[in-house]
Order: C-alpha cells, then structure tokens, then sequence
C-alpha cells in the first residue's frame, strides 16, 4: 500500500478522535494503525468513528493490555473481521453491535477468540429487522410482560401477515417476506419450535421460541435486556 495513502487514513482517523476526546488516547492510536491498513479508501469515512467508539468501550481495560493483544495476529485478525463489517454498515447501532463484538473478544483469552468470530459471523448474516425477531422470542420466551409492550413498539414488522382467499400478489409477497424473517433466524439456530408444535404449526413457522444461541449473541452485541432473569 502506497505510505502516504496509508498515512491520510490514520490522519482521518485520529482527527475523529481529536474531536471526540481532545486527544489521541493510546488505545485509538493503536487501533488507528491498525485500520489504516486493512480498509479500503473509499470505506474509511464509514468507520472513521468506529476507534472512538471502542477507545469508550475500553476505558476499564489497561492500556498496555491492549496494546500487548494488539501485538497477536489472533486479536488482529478479530479486530480486521470486525472492521470490514463495520466498512459495510449503514447505522451507528450496527457499529455499535460489532464494536461490543470486538470489545468483548479484547476482554476474553486467546483461546477463545473463535467463539466471538463466530458471533460476527452469525450477526453478519443478520438485518436490523431480523434482530427483531430475535429480540421478540427471546421476550416471548422469557419474559412474557415485556414481550408485549415490545410487539406492540414493532408491531407492524412483528403482525403475521396473512393471506385469504383471493388475495393479490402483493399480500402473498408480503407474507412471504414475514416468513422469509422467521426462516432464516430458524435455519441459523436462533430460533425453534416449541415442543408441542404440530405439524402444520412447524410448517406455517408458528409456536416458535428463543435458542440459547440467540442469547448469547445478543448478550455479545449489547442488546439482551438489563433485567434478563439469566445473565
């Protein structure tokens, strides 16, 4: 990589946390270095917060901590998966997902970095409207009150769309894409049916509920709520 493009993307980078902090801490100096040499131009104004995003998420980390992880092509090698995820998001709450991925991983020992690869991968492959879903079951499941107040905040994504006799296209395309939803967070272990689920239940991807897989990865990315009986 040509040096002098390398050094306008650290520049951008520690410029964001100038204005954010007044100063360069030393964790976004490191992680500065590092972003300067994995992401392409033309994405790097799209994660040029994402260093002051987690220089806040590992205030209680030490410094030489980090940059002693930093150091192992383990925690870089999360930390570069994390950035090309970040170079593709669209919203500061997507960012804010993957940083707590990363943050979590820098917190955890080498051994079991794989396990938060992992989640990213899995989070990857998921929209915001999925994580609704997900957040949904995991209520339904587990608590029942707040499962209520949370449909009727999304209840236009979470009403089943059905179709009646004569419907037109677009109220099958519209169930099709309520379902597509629910198919694919089931067919990724997020969710499953429950037990006494008949056949056609199974088949219409009714009675469904929460995996302990769709808990860990919201507990990864900061979206379990605070009062979750189990964490």
């Amino acid at each position: 990589m040509n040096q002098e493009l390398q050094n306008q993307k650290v520049d951008i980078i520690v410029s964001t946390l100038k204005a954010s902090f007044g100063y360069v801490p030393l964790a976004g100096g490191i992680l500065a270095e590092v972003i300067g040499n994995i992401i392409p131009n033309q994405r790097i104004d799209r994660i040029a917060n994402l260093v002051g995003i987690l220089t806040e998420k590992v205030k209680d980390i030490e410094e030489d901590i980090i940059k002693q992880k930093m150091q192992l092509s383990e925690y870089v090698d999360l930390f570069e998966d994390c950035c090309w995820a970040v170079s593709r998001a669209l919203t500061v709450e997507r960012k804010e997902h993957i940083a707590n991925v990363f943050v979590n991983g820098l917190k955890d020992e080498e051994v079991n970095l794989s396990n938060h690869k992992r989640i990213l991968n899995i989070l990857n492959q998921l929209d915001d409207i999925d994580l609704i879903f997900i957040k949904y079951y995991i209520l339904s499941t587990w608590m029942h009150n707040e499962a209520r107040e949370y449909f009727y905040l999304h209840e236009e994504i979470l009403t089943e769309k059905k179709v009646y006799l004569g419907a037109g296209a677009e109220q099958h395309y519209d169930r099709e894409y309520y379902l597509m939803h629910k198919r694919h967070i089931y067919s990724l272990g997020l969710i499953e049916h429950d037990k006494d689920a008949t056949q056609v239940e199974q088949n219409e991807f009714k009675k469904l509920k929460a995996t302990w897989l769709s808990v860990l990865v919201l507990n990864e990315i900061g979206q379990l709520p605070e009062d979750f009986p189990y964490k």
